[in-house]
């Protein structure tokens, strides 16, 4: 019973050792929300591949386009960056609605990230991608620019919400 007794207070000494070395909020993720106006996107490699599914579709593989990114920062647009694209998607017509994917090259003021995404092409498209760091870029898209500044451009405007898993 004694050595019972010592073997449980022992166990219960070395984790709270345990608990007391581990900094406080070492697991809590930092995450900043970035409200993107993505624009004027210019093709820089043509589609490597394009098929009619025979049905009511398209197939398209390896395009790739450039977009100037701009953030809202204090009630106007500032150029933050660039993100290239390579894409594929399988879309129905009339609407070209379906699934896209990819890989994603962003270069900005508010990081870099290198990736792969994905996409449900609709009218409210969500897209989401996770960058080769371990960051993970949440992409909202559609969201209405009607409460936003003039668009500095041909623009959608996003919603980023990146996650530093690391803190």
């Amino acid at each position: 019973m004694r050595r019972t007794t010592l073997f449980i207070g022992l166990l219960l000494a070395i984790a709270m050792v345990a608990v007391a070395a581990v900094p406080s909020g070492a697991t809590k993720a930092m995450k900043d929300t970035y409200v993107i106006a993505e624009c004027d996107g210019t093709e820089v490699a043509p589609p490597e591949r394009i098929w009619l599914t025979g049905k009511d579709g398209v197939h398209i593989r390896g395009i790739s386009n450039l977009y100037t990114e701009y953030a809202l920062s204090a009630g106007a647009w500032v150029e933050t960056g660039t993100n290239q694209t390579y894409a594929n998607g399988n879309f129905k017509f009339p609407d070209f609605e379906g699934p896209a994917f990819g890989l994603f090259s962003f270069r900005g003021t508010i990081g870099d990230f290198d990736g792969t995404w994905s996409w449900a092409n609709t009218t409210y498209g969500r897209a989401a991608g996770k960058s080769t760091d371990g960051k993970l870029v949440k992409v909202k898209l559609g969201i209405d620019p009607a409460g936003y500044p003039a668009l500095p451009g041909e623009c959608l405007v996003t919603e980023f919400v990146v996650t530093d898993p690391h803190g």
